[in-house]
């Protein structure tokens, strides 16, 4: 760091407090956000920004918990049935069901006191493989795949001879919309030509886990579907499906009702809203980045995705939104 840059930083750390202390009084009343989350845990390949390092997780935990009312989503949820948002209102959800989630974001919730519901994939619990996309991971960035010529398998094009990274996105567009069960029998050709096993060291739970994650009072298990598909693409009774059994695998996981869920992708239509209450749930959440006022549909309740903001940028960050929504 410079000199100057030290010099500021210097004179700018004192202020953060107060900066962010002043900033979250003005934030206007009757509106609520929700957080989003995915992993907590540090991560060398982060293209979407979906890795929060756990200290700086504990950070914004912190501060979130000392400047708003956080609130479990259903009980956001509940309010917005009557018309009602309290003010300054967070809540906290994380997608997918990864294991760091027991191990890095449990804990703090728990010291801190933060309920959080955490949306599981449920076909992936118990499963020992990797998620589809961190198999294309490994794959991609395999020390051992080839370097030059084309792919060659006929559901998939591309070249061996792409850096790493844009292998990856010009991959992972190809397989997303893929149903589960073909895109499983891609990777594994893939992986055997880069010479690496897709599902070493899988992040996805055993079901010890999940029942570890889910015990006590302060985390939600809710639905995310069963293979997180591109699920706005399928058929409305292979929606249903999809929703219906991610939530009973999840309650015969946990012992307990399961009544959230939200959109894989964050990809969902007007018709898959509209199948939520008949797969058994009671309140929805999608990847549209906007306030949560009285009015919102409660299974269509809006988020704001966390990023791994120093604490204070993230706080300010936060009642900026607040304030304008954008």
């Amino acid at each position: 760091m410079s000199s100057l840059g030290a010099i500021r930083s210097q004179v700018t750390r004192p202020l953060r407090p107060l900066a962010v202390s002043v900033s979250q009084r003005f934030v206007p009343g009757n509106r609520a956000v929700v957080l989003m989350y995915h992993r907590i845990t540090g991560l060398e390949f982060d293209p979407w920004r979906l890795g929060v390092a756990p200290d700086r997780f504990a950070e914004q935990m912190e501060l979130v918990q000392r400047y708003f009312d956080v609130v479990p989503l259903s009980e956001l949820a509940d309010g917005l049935e009557r018309g009602v948002v309290s003010s300054r209102t967070v809540a906290v959800t994380f997608d997918d069901g990864y294991r760091d989630l027991l191990y890095n974001a449990k804990p703090v919730l728990e010291r801190l006191g933060v309920p959080g519901t955490v949306f599981v994939a449920s076909g992936y619990v118990g499963s020992g493989r990797n998620f589809w996309w961190d198999a294309l991971e490994l794959i991609c960035f395999s020390p051992n795949r080839p370097t030059k010529g084309q792919i060659g398998l006929e559901a998939l094009g591309g070249d061996w001879a792409q850096e790493s990274g844009e292998l990856y996105m010009a991959l992972w567009e190809q397989l997303h919309p893929l149903p589960d069960a073909p895109r499983r029998a891609v990777l594994e050709e893939l992986a055997q030509a880069a010479g690496v096993d897709p599902d070493a060291d899988p992040q996805t739970m055993t079901v010890d886990e999940l029942t570890q994650l889910a015990a006590g009072d302060v985390v939600d298990i809710g639905g995310h579907t069963v293979t997180h598909p591109a699920l706005a693409d399928l058929p409305l009774d292979e929606q249903l499906e999809e929703m219906a059994n991610s939530r009973t695998q999840l309650e015969a996981f946990i012992g307990r009702p399961v009544t959230s869920f939200c959109f894989p992708h964050g990809r969902y239509t007007q018709e898959s809203l509209g199948l939520l209450p008949t797969a058994g749930y009671r309140q929805g959440c999608v990847s549209v980045r906007a306030l949560v006022r009285p009015g919102a549909y409660r299974f269509e309740i809006p988020r704001w995705q966390a990023t791994n903001l120093h604490a204070d940028v993230f706080v300010w960050e936060l009642a900026r939104f607040f304030r304008g929504g954008g």
